[in-house]
């Protein structure tokens, strides 16, 4: 019964975005419904990962049909972090959804699109099978879509082309892979393909199907020089939905490397130990940064900001240690409740100024609060100590030093001190700056709407101030995510032990050669 709770962060999600879609007229319902939802979600995400935590692997076969035939649903300690992430960062949206969603984007199934997300983010995170993975991404892909373009507006529906555009061009990366490692294997299960796939005698075909998928996750994770479809995708639509989509779209991109690069192909030493990715990752650094710090948009700005903080990410995968993996995993908690905060204090400044080009707008000190709250995110963004993100890089450049990267090390600092600077572009000429369009900002200053988006952004900040003062018990949960991460027979052992024993307990045998009438390329 224990394995029973993997299932429930993909059923709440989705169960709710229906009742939602039944009842998209009434304000109260969808109100009450989604919030209600999203603390349920937080509750069933925290038990699950005690569950993990105390009992190792939970494995949820569906219908009971064992693996690798039935569909899996696997939650290692990386899978339950990353559960808990999607709900809080989708309780920060939703609040803020439900002060700012006019009455156009509710009958538009705002809600309803917002739940049918998480369900897919979800389902990616706890899915035990390659198959799967891709009709998760592909509910990703639909409901953000629609999200994206969700009020029509000139520049969301030019942002929108090119996220689909590359997107689909990654989903067909996907099947070409998915069907070759099929052909090959006989199985799509990531567990039992990574039993198999040692078995293949064309290597040179393995590193073939593992850079397919190297370029997929890379498109979905924005790592550059796949990054072209984020700043727009995260800057054009409304606030709630960027906070979403930066604090977990990237993320599902990111967990499918770690996943699939530390189950499948971890292996093959060309992707794990940094061959490819490592030089990857502080290019993305330092391009996004630099992307950063010449925009005046404060969403556009953080926008630029996500794609250099998917370097930091990568780069604990590109060590490939137990520190390093930490280190990433730790930043990617970090990264989804900060950015999110971000996106949600743009959103608030929007509000209230009209505007979000930070040469139109200024004065905003004004707003003690508000102020507040951006600061503290700002600077836990650019790693300042004690917050969260110093502990992260922190260890990342442990973890470099330790591997002997100096070039990474230098590509980490530097991106850290040009994101203090952009971050405080964004102080200097929006809070600090001359008062402009002074109107609007009379207007908003009390009223009901505002007091309502400065809670739902100060419970955002909160979380960041929590991890920071929770920094040692969150470590320790990294390390042990990371742990499980480098003892790949554990997580195989877990989903295959129910398909794999016969009536004594012991494990029966593979075959040499799978399938020895496997392509040949």
């Amino acid at each position: 019964m224990v394995n029973f709770i993997v299932i429930f962060p993909v059923l709440i999600p989705f169960a709710v975005g229906l009742l939602l879609l039944w009842q998209r007229e009434n304000r109260a319902w969808q109100n009450t419904l989604s919030v209600l939802a999203g603390l349920g979600q937080l509750v069933v995400s925290g038990l699950l990962l005690r569950a993990v935590w105390h009992e190792g692997v939970l494995v949820f076969h569906l219908g009971n049909w064992p693996a690798p035939f039935g569909i899996v649903f696997a939650c290692d300690m990386l899978s339950a972090v990353m559960v808990c992430i999607c709900a809080l960062v989708g309780l920060s949206g939703m609040l803020f959804a439900v002060f700012d969603m006019g009455n156009e984007y509710r009958r538009g199934a705002f809600f309803s699109l917002f739940y049918f997300l998480l369900f897919g983010i979800n389902g990616a995170f706890l899915t035990g099978d390659l198959f799967n993975l891709f009709v998760f991404f592909e509910v990703l892909l639909m409901t953000s879509y629609v999200l994206l373009v969700l009020g029509n507006k000139q520049a969301q529906v030019n942002a929108g082309l090119r996220y689909l555009t590359l997107n689909l061009i990654g989903s067909t990366l996907f099947l070409a892979g998915a069907g070759i490692l099929y052909c090959q294997l006989g199985t799509l299960n990531m567990a039992d393909i990574a039993q198999r796939i040692s078995g293949i005698d064309n290597k040179g075909l393995v590193t073939a199907v593992g850079m397919l998928f190297f370029c997929v996750f890379g498109i979905k994770s924005a790592m550059v020089p796949l990054h072209m479809w984020l700043p727009d995708a995260y800057s054009a639509p409304r606030a709630a939905v960027g906070a979403v989509f930066a604090g977990l779209m990237t993320k599902v991109g990111v967990y499918s490397f770690y996943r699939l690069f530390g189950t499948v192909f971890c292996f093959d030493t060309v992707f794990t130990h940094g061959t490819v990715l490592l030089p990857l990752a502080g290019l993305t650094m330092v391009v996004g940064v630099w992307g950063a710090v010449v925009q005046y948009d404060v969403r556009r700005i953080l926008a630029f900001h996500s794609i250099s903080q998917i370097g930091y990410i990568l780069m604990g995968l590109s060590l490939w240690s137990p520190l390093a993996l930490a280190g990433g995993i730790f930043h990617m908690i970090h990264h989804s409740l900060v950015k999110s905060s971000l996106f949600l204090i743009g959103g608030g400044i929007g509000r209230i100024a009209g505007s979000e080009d930070l040469r139109k707008i200024g004065g905003l000190a004004k707003f003690s609060g508000l102020a507040l709250l951006f600061l503290v995110s700002a600077l836990a963004l650019a790693g300042v100590p004690p917050l969260s993100g110093f502990f992260s890089k922190f260890v990342l450049v442990v973890s470099a030093f330790q591997g002997g990267h100096p070039a990474l090390i230098g590509a980490a600092l530097l991106t850290s001190l040009l994101t203090l600077y952009s971050m405080m572009k964004i102080w200097r000429m929006g809070f600090w700056g001359a008062r402009k369009e002074e109107k609007n900002e009379e207007r908003a200053e009390g009223t009901g709407l505002m007091k309502g988006i400065f809670w739902a952004c100060g419970f955002s900040v909160v979380l960041v101030v929590l991890l920071s003062v929770l920094a040692g018990p969150v470590m320790k949960i990294c390390i042990r995510a990371g742990e499980q991460i480098l003892d790949q027979k554990a997580y195989v052992s877990a989903v295959l032990e129910n398909s794999r024993t016969g009536g004594g307990g012991k494990p029966r045998p593979l075959k040499e050669k799978p399938n020895p009438k496997g392509i040949t390329p």
